[in-house]
This record gives C-alpha cells, structure tokens and sequence, in this order.
C-alpha cells in the first residue's frame, strides 16, 4: 500500500511535540476507503459499536477520544471555524462546552465537531477533551494528529 501525498512526513507538531518515535500508525477503513493516521504510542482503539466509525481513547483515566466518520451527505451542518491543516485538508469545527452543569468527575469537558474534507473525502470529526479542575479543557488537541491523516491507495 501507498499513502497519497496527502500524507504529512512525521516532523509536523505532534511530531516534534511527541518525537515521531512516539507515534504509532493505525490503518481502518470507512466506507470503502482505507486511511492512516499517526497518534502517540498510548492511544487506545475503541470497541466499534458501529462499523463504520474510528474511535480512539487518548487517555485511560481522563476523557481525551477522537471519533471519525464518513459525514453526511450535502446540505450538513454548517460549522463557524475553519483550519487548513498541513496535510492540505480543510477542517470547518465549533468547540462545544459542556454547560450541563455536570462535569465528569475529573472536571469541564468540551468537544470539538466538525468537518474535514481532503483528497475529495469529507469525515465527520468529533475530538473529546476534560481537564482536571482547575483547568480547562482543549479539544483542538486533535488537530496536531489530524494532520497525519491520509488516504491509503493499493498496490
């Protein structure tokens, strides 16, 4: 298998943030492409209630997860934020607070969800973020990783 040049070589921010050595290589498909990413060595992959949903747990204590999907078709949620990450892929998201007045035991979560399109393939992407009291938590977590989103092509 061969990843598209949308592929980002490890040395982007996650990279130097982590050492690329750090980062493992998880291959899944949805639909009926198959994709690549690299996340740090602790990323765990989720039991798929869905078959057609990528979910990892960054964190076994806290609530750090990303979840990615094929997005649904045109005339979707619109979303007020947009990012072009280093891979060229386009990321329009929101960051939604939790104001339920219930926090996890672990403190204030938020969730960033939106949309990534790249390669002529658009993802729903929802990133999961709590902090410990007193801080506060940062979903945009996900973007250094996103950035090593690809789309893996065959032999």
């Amino acid at each position: 298998m061969i990843a598209v040049a949308l592929m980002a070589v490890p040395g982007g921010a996650a990279a130097r943030a982590q050492g690329s050595a750090d980062l493992k290589t998880f291959d899944f498909m949805l639909g009926e492409v198959q994709y690549r990413i690299l996340l740090p060595q602790r990323a765990q992959l989720m039991a798929r209630r869905v078959s057609d949903r990528f979910q990892v747990s960054l964190s076994t204590r806290m609530m750090r997860q990303m979840e990615l999907q094929p997005a649904p078709g045109e005339g979707g949620k619109t979303y007020p934020r947009s990012q072009t990450l280093t891979n060229g892929a386009v990321l329009t998201f929101e960051i939604i607070r939790d104001t339920s007045g219930y926090a996890g035991s672990g403190g204030p979560e938020e969730t960033l969800e939106g949309r990534l399109q790249f390669g002529g393939h658009t993802l729903a992407v929802k990133c999961h973020d709590q902090a410990e009291w007193p801080g506060s938590p940062s979903p945009s977590w996900c973007l250094d990783y996103l950035q090593h989103l690809a789309v893996v092509t065959g032999r």
